[in-house]
C-alpha cells in the first residue's frame, strides 16, 4: 500500500523536472516502475522478481543513452541496481518460504529514495557538461563504436 503511494508521488514528481535529459530520464522510471505495479504486480514468484529486475534493466537500458548525463540519471541507475538486487533477496526469501516483510520494507525505502532523487537539484546537474539544447538529452554516444579515434605506432 505504501509502495503504491510512493509510486504515484514518484509519477507526481517526474513531471516537474528543470531541463529534457532528467525529463526523459524521470518519467522513463516512473513509467515503467507504474507499469510494473500495475500489470504485473499479481505475479508470482520468479515470475514477479524476475521481471521486477529486468524492469529495472530496462531503465538503465533506456536512460543510458541520454548525453549530457545528469547527476539524476546516475542516481536512478543506482537505484536501478539496488532494486535488481533487493528483487533478488526478495525472490529468495519468496524461495524460502519466508515473509516478504524485509523485501517491502526495501521497496519503500527505494522507491522513497527514488522521490528524493527526483525532487533534488544541484548545480547545474548535467555531470559537468552543458546543455546545449533540449535536443541534445537524446543522441546516444556512439564515440565507443567507432574505431578511428585510435592511433597505432608511428601515426601522427
Amino acid at each position: 500500500m505504501i509502495n503504491a503511494a510512493l509510486i504515484s508521488v514518484i509519477a507526481f514528481c517526474a513531471l516537474f523536472q528543470p531541463n529534457a535529459p532528467r525529463l526523459f530520464a524521470a518519467v522513463a522510471f516512473a513509467a515503467i516502475t507504474l507499469c510494473h505495479h500495475v500489470f504485473l504486480s499479481d505475479l508470482d514468484g520468479l515470475y514477479y522478481y524476475g521481471s521486477a529486475a529486468l524492469f529495472g534493466l530496462a531503465i538503465i537500458i533506456l536512460t543510458s543513452g541520454i548525453n549530457p548525463v545528469p547527476d539524476m540519471v546516475l542516481s536512478l541507475h543506482r537505484i536501478c541496481f539496488v532494486s535488481i538486487l533487493a528483487n533478488l533477496a526478495g525472490w529468495i526469501l519468496w524461495a524460502c518460504y519466508l515473509p516478504p516483510l524485509a523485501y517491502n520494507i526495501s521497496f519503500g525505502v527505494i522507491y522513497l529514495w527514488a522521490v528524493i532523487t527526483l525532487i533534488k537539484r544541484n548545480g547545474d546537474d548535467v555531470g559537468g557538461f552543458t546543455l546545449g539544447s533540449w535536443a541534445s538529452c537524446f543522441r546516444f554516444n556512439t564515440s565507443a563504436v567507432r574505431l578511428d579515434h585510435i592511433k597505432h605506432k608511428g601515426e601522427a
